[in-house]
């Protein structure tokens, strides 16, 4: 039984191999049976009156088989040439005589010699084109120069470079004016839309203390478009007066506050009554008599939406707008001196004038006013100024505040700088990189960071990064608010950092952190990675890679391993 189980198995394997075998090209070795897949043939010579063609085809399996077929000799496949003795045919007329194969020379005929035909080569221009008409190129004859032949070329149309000649309105579309570049020739189309009427409510008649005033909805595109009107209550005297106001309105939005105005010499209530009343407010205090405005005394008050402050304030104080997150409009006096820390901090303004008059800018006063574009100076001021937008001190060599929302993702610190304020780049969600000029002797930048000098404190990482970062070996400290409200995704501090202060704070979108080295409990801030429990995770786990699944507020962190 066993030997046929053997000899069975045997029979099998010849049988795989000789299967094998018939289904693979002949390589010279193997048996002759065997299966080509051929193509097309191919004339690699041609049949003559004298000698046998070749034709080739080759195997789609193996390009390297190849098998030829010759071709019959073709009798009548002369190559006709003119004998000495024959009238030789041009462009344009026949020749005749005797002529001679080229092939074989005992091969000859007598008769008419075809006349050639025109070989026209070397076209060149004769009558350039325009816009408008064609143009033409001429060729001559290879076989007789006098033989020329003209053609048209195409003409080119126009080349048109569009500019906006009538700028678009509220009401009116706007117009564009093509000029072509090559004949100057001009066209006109459809520019930009109309962009329709913007309203805001303008006071058109102000009120006095006995009457009511009017305002009125005035585009911001053109004040002589005008739509709908209301009154507006005469100047309040006491917040008791302003509540009771309140009470009579329906509830509004930012997009359309009323407006009250109010003479008063203190603002104690006037907070507490706009949030009471569930209003969104325009403010104008341009009746009072106020030379102050007090330690927060607006600060949270997200209901209100623009103020007028008089011009006998001299002082605004202390966090006075802080998280005011719908004004987007205020005035500042001429007249007024000073502007305390944190005054208009996270507040919603797009933008204002600092006046000639201010003398003094507390730290943090624009902080983080995620409205703001740009900061202006009065170029009389003898104590700041401002360049493209941003807040620096007269001599430019302190920067005290980068727009939060300026345009642009990159700014480049001068060598003149000797110092940057310490909040000056918070929030700026449109920046991705701070280079800093190679002369600068206080700041470095590497990959768009910017450290001190030597590199060994990490000052500011821009907001708008949102890719990861490798802190170099050099650092020794990350600062406070370095990283704060950034997108920066994932973050590596090397083991030469010895502290790190509050500087990841409400960092949404970091998802990875890790730390090569230890860092003492004490030199670790309360709060550096705040709203999340990454500081107690690695104070207990040590160095390593700590990731989280849910970024943001109260995030949970783990240890990889």
């Amino acid at each position: 039984m066993m030997k046929k189980q053997v000899f069975l198995a045997k029979i099998a394997g010849f049988a795989l191999v000789c299967a094998l075998l018939l289904t693979a090209c002949d390589d010279g070795n193997s048996p002759a049976a065997h299966n080509h897949e051929w193509g097309n043939w191919t004339v690699t010579r041609t049949a003559t009156c004298t000698t046998e063609g070749v034709k080739t085809r080759v195997c789609l399996l193996n390009a390297t088989h190849e098998e030829t077929e010759p071709i019959a000799i073709v009798p009548t496949a002369h190559d006709w040439q003119p004998a000495p003795s024959a009238t030789v045919p041009t462009c344009t007329e026949d020749g005749s005589g005797d002529q001679i194969c080229a092939y074989n020379a005992a091969h000859t005929k007598s008769g008419i010699i075809p006349k050639l035909g025109h070989d026209y080569q070397n076209y060149a221009q004769s009558t350039a084109p325009t816009c408008t008409t064609e143009g033409s190129e001429t060729g001559t004859c290879t076989r007789d120069a006098t033989h020329t032949d003209t053609r048209s070329v195409a003409a080119l149309g126009h080349d048109y470079q569009w500019a906006t000649t009538t700028p678009a309105t509220c009401t009116t579309a706007g117009v564009e004016t093509g000029t072509c570049t090559r004949d100057a020739v001009t066209t006109t189309r459809a520019g930009a839309a109309a962009f329709g009427h913007d309203y805001e409510w303008k006071v058109t008649t102000p009120p006095t203390i006995t009457a009511g005033g009017i305002e009125t909805e005035t585009c911001k595109h053109n004040p002589l478009h005008t739509n709908n009107t209301r009154t507006i209550p005469k100047i309040f005297t006491s917040s008791t007066e302003l509540i009771s106001y309140f009470n009579t309105l329906s509830d509004n939005d930012a997009d359309t506050p009323y407006t009250v105005a109010m003479n008063i010499s203190d603002l104690t209530d006037i907070k507490t009554a706009i949030m009471d009343s569930g209003k969104f407010v325009n403010l104008d205090l341009s009746g009072s008599n106020l030379t102050s405005i007090g330690n927060s005394a607006f600060s949270d008050c997200y209901r209100l939406t623009s103020i007028i402050i008089p011009d006998s304030v001299t002082s605004i104080e202390d966090a006075v707008f802080s998280n005011c997150f719908a004004l987007a409009s205020i005035n500042l006096p001429e007249g007024l001196t000073s502007i305390g820390t944190n005054a208009f901090a996270s507040a919603g303004v797009v933008s204002f004038t600092i006046p000639s008059s201010v003398t003094n800018i507390g730290m943090g006063a624009l902080h983080a006013s995620y409205g703001i574009k740009e900061i202006n100076v009065d170029p009389n001021n003898a104590f700041y100024s401002s360049v493209d937008g941003v807040l620096y001190n007269k001599d430019k060599t302190t920067l005290i505040q980068y727009p939060a929302r300026k345009e642009g993702s990159t700014v480049t610190i001068s060598g003149d700088i000797t110092n940057i304020d310490y909040q000056a780049f918070t929030l700026s969600i449109n920046l991705t990189a701070i280079n800093v000029d190679s002369s600068n002797s206080v700041y470095s930048s590497v990959d768009g960071v910017l450290y001190n000098k030597d590199i060994t404190t990490l000052i500011q990482c821009p907001t708008g990064r949102k890719d990861t970062l490798i802190i170099p070996n050099s650092v020794t400290s990350i600062r406070g608010m370095s990283f704060m409200w950034g997108y920066i995704t994932s973050v590596t501090i090397p083991n030469s950092v010895t502290s790190i202060e509050w500087a990841f704070a409400y960092c949404t979108s970091l998802i990875s952190v890790t730390f090569e080295g230890t860092i003492a409990e004490d030199n670790f801030t309360e709060g550096a990675f705040q709203s999340s429990d990454l500081r107690e995770k690695y104070l207990s786990g040590g160095p390593g890679t700590y990731t989280t699944e849910n970024p943001g507020w109260n995030s949970i962190w783990e240890k990889q391993q």
